[in-house]
């Protein structure tokens, strides 16, 4: 279709209009100009694919592609309302471009305004074709045509570019996180949708006490990473089969999850946000990545993977950082506490390796992101290269990784958590691809004599990962206990998933003497149990469960 067929159809549609809705004259008028444009800036295989018209804000009205891949998102407006969203005066307009603007690359258009926007930034000017309903005599401007043209051809060409470094990698892929979090928010409001009902399967296993907006969070998160780990594994499709055939061996809770999460049925109401985020971690070079330069000062560059969840909370969702201390520890702290911890092992235990011993346990019961247990590995290898030489790291970082454990209640810490050790174990040659790494999705404060939750046979390998989490916890000898455990006083429900310090504070079934009683016996005989408040605090409970 020309443009100016394209002008002269709408100002029929326009004139004739009875009941139907605005936008809806556009429902194939844009997808035919588009498509003849496409093919006039060198891109003959691109197709509209979409819904569009739909009362809700939850998705663009078209997916964009070329062949088979994604390119990009078109939204409609009715005749009229334009394509700047700054002049948006409708409050659905308004909030539809907050949750869009994260998109790589959108074009708005009303039909006769365009308007190219890329990570929120508009490119360029909205450009308006010369357009009177009333003139019948409708031409195109062979000057706007062109310029017409030109944008189409900004919006056809993009691609996504293979980031050079894992900061790059965290910058890009939070905001395409956060498309998929909010897509995800829209569809649990419907409780009949596929979305609810899959999250409603992992409620008292994955989010347990949590709000729509936590469960969101987690979804996006754990979808997320698990295409990353799953491509870190070589996987080359990232659809939910080819992720769980990615992590099935070292990973099969994040692999069965994906699979639960994004089925058939999930995947048509979030597949426009699945795509967007898949189309970025499929261009990853992971290679080029855990070959980019170190940060200053760092011995090993895979370090920067420290690094990596600030940065990407940073962008994702600055005040859940905040709210969530259980995220991130700096990296001062957890250094002075392992090198604490190895002074201890060497000069009052008498292990020459410290924590690279192989009579060491190590256990983070409050993991997060995985930062202790990466600073824990890296602070083995350099002991045992100072000591051994560099042909010993990998054997010695092997030994300590079957020792290491680690406990996270938090879905989406989880999943970092697992990309980021097994990233970090196959740097030094202490891992191959696909390798288990000990962490586990367990509430540490639940009881260690407690039967696992029953799930259906789909989801038996999480109940599998928990009887192996209470294995560790009522029959393995840890040594040490390291890591940075929630703060959250008077909690009856959040950030742990606990109440009020579960079998920790209440017992085994909640009527035989509890541990926490040999904190609260002593201020109580002291005479000052008034202040045994004090101790009704996550941290505290964590400490009682360490000792």
């Amino acid at each position: 279709m020309t443009v100016r067929g394209h002008l002269r159809i709408l100002q029929t549609r326009l004139a004739g209009r009875a009941t139907e809705s605005p936008e809806a004259l556009l429902a194939d008028l844009v997808p035919d100009l588009l498509k003849t444009l496409s093919a006039r800036s060198g891109r003959p295989g691109v197709d509209l694919l979409g819904q569009p018209y739909e009362a809700e804000v939850g998705r663009p009205d078209f997916s964009v592609r070329d062949g088979a891949l994604l390119i990009g998102h078109v939204e409609t407006k009715a005749p009229g309302v334009g394509a700047d969203v700054d002049a948006f005066r409708k409050a659905h307009d308004r909030r539809q471009w907050e949750r869009f603007r994260n998109l790589p690359n959108l074009l708005y258009t009303d039909g006769t305004s365009f308007g190219l926007y890329r990570s929120g930034v508009r490119e360029g000017e909205v450009l308006s074709l010369s357009f009177d309903p009333r003139d019948e005599s409708q031409e195109a401007d062979p000057d706007e045509t062109t310029r017409l043209l030109a944008l189409l051809t900004r919006f056809f060409s993009w691609r996504a570019i293979p980031p050079p470094s894992l900061p790059a990698l965290a910058d890009q892929l939070a905001p395409l996180c956060a498309v998929l979090r909010d897509a995800v928010r829209a569809e649990l409001g419907a409780r009949t949708s596929e979305v609810a009902k899959a999250a409603a399967e992992f409620e008292g296993a994955l989010f347990p006490d949590r709000t729509r907006d936590e469960v969101a969070d987690a979804f996006a998160q754990v979808c997320t990473y698990s295409m990353l780990l799953a491509r870190a594994s070589g996987a080359q499709g990232l659809d939910a089969p080819s992720v769980e055939g990615a992590l099935g061996h070292g990973h099969p809770v994040l692999g069965r999850i994906v699979r639960v999460l994004l089925d058939a049925q999930t995947e048509r109401e979030l597949g426009w946000a699945l795509e967007t985020v898949r189309t970025l971690v499929e261009a990853i070079d992971f290679d080029r990545l855990r070959q980019s330069q170190p940060l200053p000062g760092m011995t090993h560059q895979d370090q920067t993977w420290l690094y990596f969840y600030e940065t990407f909370l940073a962008r994702y969702d600055p005040q859940l950082r905040d709210q969530y201390g259980v995220y991130y520890t700096p990296q001062q702290v957890i250094g002075a506490q392992v090198r604490l911890v190895e002074d201890v092992l060497r000069t009052r235990l008498g292990l020459s390796l410290g924590l690279a011993s192989p009579e060491v346990t190590v256990l983070d019961p409050a993991v997060g992101t995985g930062s202790y247990p990466i600073q824990v590995v890296l602070s083995a290898a350099e002991a045992a290269r100072d000591r051994l030489g560099d042909a010993a790291v990998p054997g010695v970082v092997r030994g300590l990784a079957e020792n290491l454990q680690a406990f996270e209640v938090l879905a989406g810490p989880y999943a970092v958590a697992h990309l980021r050790l097994s990233e970090v174990l196959e740097s030094l040659n202490a891992g191959v691809a696909g390798e288990a790494v000990n962490v586990y999705l367990t509430d540490t404060l639940s009881s260690p004599y407690a039967e696992p939750a029953e799930l259906t046979r789909l989801l038996e390998p999480l109940v599998d990962e928990q009887r192996r989490a209470l294995r560790v916890k009522s029959e393995m000898r840890v040594l040490v206990c390291l890591g940075n455990p929630p703060y959250e006083r008077g909690r009856r429900a959040g950030a742990t998933g606990t109440v009020e310090g579960g079998w920790v504070v209440r017992g085994e079934g909640g009527g035989g003497r509890a541990i926490f009683d040999d904190f609260l016996d002593p201020v109580r005989e002291a005479g000052l149990g008034g202040h045994a408040k004090n101790l009704y605090n996550d941290y505290i409970y964590f400490w009682r469960w360490a000792l």
